[in-house]
């Protein structure tokens, strides 16, 4: 796959999960009501499933 090809791919999954937003995210896909260890308490930057989960790469 081109490098070209992969920055197209990532930002189809980046819009993708732009249309979530964090209280949409399954932390357990075996027990739905499960929450991940911070719960509901996320920065207030978090504004959909498309930054989530960022690490240094993202900014």
């Amino acid at each position: 796959m081109e490098k070209e090809d992969n920055a197209k791919l990532l930002d189809e999954v980046r819009r993708t999960h732009e249309k979530f937003s964090p209280d949409d995210v399954v932390w357990d896909i075996e027990d739905l009501s499960e929450q991940p260890p911070w719960a509901t308490n996320i920065d207030f930057s978090v504004t959909s499933l498309a930054n989530f989960f960022c690490n240094k790469q993202c900014s």
